[in-house]
């Protein structure tokens, strides 16, 4: 039943397999490796979570294997429990220091905390002990890539399709490597590599489809930024999105109170910060909606990712329409009511709607994803009050105006 399992599973048939585990430990209640391989099912299949329990009987059932803690390290890992992932890992070489493919793990647990160096030693530890692993050797790539010696990064990816030119996994990160710095077009024939040998591969459909909307100039320049970004620590982070608007205010505050023509460039200069905050809430969205009628494109976004950059170009567009018709209504010598607030609450939503992570359910969801949602139908009632002239829309326009600045902020810093 295991091997049977075991087939199953490396053809993705992972409801089959779990049948055939099941039947197994329904037979042979206490057996390790059943447990073991129901974990894997889980992790496989994008459960992690629902790895933990089997994981820990099979380590209850034989506390000797370095195997299973690896295997629970992954699932850690899956989990982003990085504690307790090195934890595990920590055991597993404890048990046996000769698994190639453990330092491969604790490498990118490493990267994935930003400490690129230690990351690099651990990949190197395990290419000792195998100098082909794949796992070690793409470790190390990203490391090196991450510490800027790109190089050296190259050669080793290099070296690793020539032993596994048929690797989707190392085409996938080859191709990320290339578009963490700026190459987009080699990207994309890694990544296009990559789902021709494993169509099922998301961290290949994922890299085809940043590096396609990377064809739009903008979205390229916010992706590296983006990227450069996440290389720094959580204290750098911050420091950079409260810096860069603290520096903007001064100078552009500064410069604004100087006379002509010199005015004009501390105004440009918020100009220019108020165009890259933007940016960075609608421009994902927006190439989204770009890419759903490219005809490679189509197929690498999501449909909840098409419906929300459709949803944001309706958003936006209502926004303008609304603030071109309360800009031309008085020169009719008409009253334009509230159509300029109206204006500014969809101008609002639409940057509330471009957060929204479908599919949605308000349970489940991210505490960022539930204050988008509502201040997004917020803004929508806020402007339909407006336009109808309900008594009170005046007072509520400005509480949501108020609230969206503060929420976007808390939700700026909290998600960096």
């Amino acid at each position: 039943m295991l091997e049977k399992a075991h087939l199953l599973l490396q053809q993705g048939r992972y409801r089959d397999a779990e049948k055939e585990i099941a039947q197994a430990l329904a037979a042979e209640p206490d057996n390790d490796e059943a447990h073991a391989l129901m974990a894997r099912l889980k992790i496989d299949s994008g459960h992690a979570a629902d790895a933990l329990a089997p994981i820990g009987e099979a380590i209850r059932l034989d506390p000797e294997s370095y195997y299973y803690f690896y295997l629970r390290a992954f699932a850690h890992y899956r989990l982003d429990q990085n504690a307790a992932a090195i934890a595990d890992l920590d055991q597993s070489l404890q048990l046996y220091p000769y698994a190639a493919g453990t330092y491969g793990l604790y490498a990118y647990v490493l990267i994935d905390d930003k400490k690129f160096e230690a990351a690099l030693a651990k990949a190197n530890e395990g290419l000792q002990i195998d100098g082909t692993d794949e796992l070690c050797l793409n470790a190390r790539s990203m490391a090196l890539n991450k510490l800027g010696r790109v190089d050296e990064a190259i050669d080793t990816m290099r070296y690793s399709l020539a032993n596994e030119p048929d690797s989707d996994f190392t085409h996938g990160t080859v191709g990320w490597n290339y578009l963490e710095k700026g190459q987009h077009k080699a990207a994309i024939g890694h990544f296009r590599e990559a789902l021709r040998i494993n169509p099922e591969s998301e961290t290949a459909r994922a890299g085809l489809k940043e590096a396609l909307k990377s064809k739009i100039p903008p979205y390229r320049w916010l992706l590296m930024y983006s990227m450069w970004l996440a290389n720094r620590g959580r204290g750098t982070q911050i420091a950079m999105t409260v810096g860069l608007y603290i520096a903007f205010r001064l100078v552009g505050g500064v410069l604004a109170k100087l006379p002509v023509p010199f005015n004009y460039i501390g105004i440009g200069l918020v100009v220019l910060y108020l165009l890259m905050v933007v940016s960075s809430w609608i421009l994902n969205p927006i190439a989204n909606l770009i890419l759903s009628f490219h005809p490679e494109g189509r197929y690498a976004i999501s449909r909840g990712e098409r419906l929300i950059g459709q949803l944001v170009g309706a958003s936006l567009v209502s926004a303008v329409a609304l603030f071109v018709m309360g800009m031309l209504l008085p020169a009719a010598r008409q009253t334009p009511g509230l159509l300029l607030p109206a204006a500014i609450c969809m101008a609002v939503t639409t940057f509330a709607v471009a957060q929204v992570e479908l599919p949605f359910h308000f349970k489940t969801a991210s505490n960022h994803t539930r204050i988008a949602v509502i201040m997004a139908g917020a803004g929508v009632l806020i402007a339909i009050a407006n336009l109808l002239s309900i008594p009170g829309a005046e007072t509520l326009y400005l509480i949501f105006v108020v609230l969206a600045v503060a929420l976007t902020w808390i939700n700026a810093l909290a998600r960096r």
